[in-house]
């Protein structure tokens, strides 16, 4: 199997990002920069100019892309400069670049649009830049949340009074109360059908009301979350990307350890780590099939440092996390172990 990438943003999440193009098979192009400055250029001078001019003035030169300017802050990052690079798709990076990182004559084309911007970074100071592309090759949590949120706005204008909506449960989400408000919009619905009342008798008016007031209690609450759940990249976000070396057991397959760790491991870990986000991708290209990584992102460093508010030191909440998810990581280590190292990465 090729190598993998476990992407558990802590951080991934944007308001800048439209959430189009981190879906599977979006293409996710991390770079570390190497920054040259100018003789009294300052480092915030040119991140000023790489956020505000060659962020957007990228996205519109090559279309189907959304660029993300990183600070290392923990780990092997620490005091570096990273970049994020989303391609809606394999196809969108090859418009762009040949498989050698060249350009295209579409990726010269656009690249001299940016000439403007590129000359005032020089002024500043220059970067050499290592990059690695990874393939999403799962459904991003977020975008499951989003699309679920969506639909249930949807169900909740719709005029059918006794329609049941699907629970968050039943889609695999963890959400106490959401699931709780459901499940009252349900016992409401079935008390109507149950009571045989019909339209024009006055009992079923106060059925309707009741079912109506837990419909606008569940758009309320899908409205509120729908704005802590923003797309995986957003100003602020923290994402600790974790790179592995597999060694597997005998007779373990990679396809078999990246199965039970995408279906059995991630999910447990998402539901005991509050605010822990985990998507996986796959590296492009050849290379050791034993090398993996997951990043844990979450929306802020607030909700990161909950579970750890120092490097390598979890909190009790995390502590707690950990024996709740020993069943699912034991098995996963009966299938492999591994070493790893780590670095930490702000979304600037």
């Amino acid at each position: 199997m090729k190598n993998i990438v476990i992407v558990a943003m802590l951080v991934l999440t944007t308001g800048a990002l439209s959430g189009q193009n981190f879906r599977k098979g979006a293409v996710v192009e991390v770079s570390e920069l190497s920054v040259s400055l100018k003789p009294d250029a300052s480092m915030d001078n040119y991140m000023n100019l790489l956020l505000t001019q060659l962020a957007p003035a990228t996205s519109i030169a090559f279309p189907g892309t959304e660029v993300y300017f990183t600070k290392g802050v923990r780990g092997l990052s620490e005091g570096k400069v990273g970049a994020i690079w989303v391609f809606e798709s394999v196809s969108a990076k090859n418009k762009f670049f040949q498989p050698d990182g060249s350009l295209t004559a579409a990726g010269e084309e656009a690249t001299g649009k940016l000439a403007p911007v590129l000359e005032a970074l020089d002024e500043v100071g220059t970067a050499t830049r290592t990059s690695t592309d990874w393939i999403l090759i799962n459904e991003s949590r977020q975008m499951i949340e989003k699309n679920y949120y969506e639909y249930l706005m949807s169900f909740c204008e719709r005029g059918n009074i006794e329609e049941v909506p699907v629970a968050p449960s039943d889609m695999g989400l963890i959400d106490p109360l959401l699931q709780g408000l459901v499940e009252n919009l349900a016992g409401s619905v079935s008390e109507l059908i149950q009571s045989g009342v019909k339209e024009g008798d006055p009992r079923y008016k106060q059925y309707v009301s009741g079912i109506k007031n837990s419909r606008e209690s569940i758009k309320t609450a899908v409205s509120e979350l729908k704005e802590v759940n923003q797309p995986a990249f957003h100003k602020g976000a923290s994402f600790g990307l974790h790179q592995l070396t597999v060694d597997l057991e005998p007779g373990v397959s990679m396809d078999q350890f990246m199965e039970y760790m995408i279906d059995d491991y991630i999910p447990e870990v998402e539901k005991h780590y509050n605010g822990v986000k985990i998507l996986v991708m796959q590296k492009r290209g050849p290379g050791n099939e034993n090398q993996i990584a997951w990043v844990y992102y979450f929306r802020s460093v607030r909700s990161r440092d909950a579970l750890w508010p120092e490097a390598d030191t979890p909190s009790e909440e995390a502590e707690e996390a950990l024996n709740q998810i020993q069943p699912v990581l034991f098995k996963l280590l009966e299938m492999g172990t591994w070493t790893e190292s780590y670095g930490v990465w702000i979304i600037q």
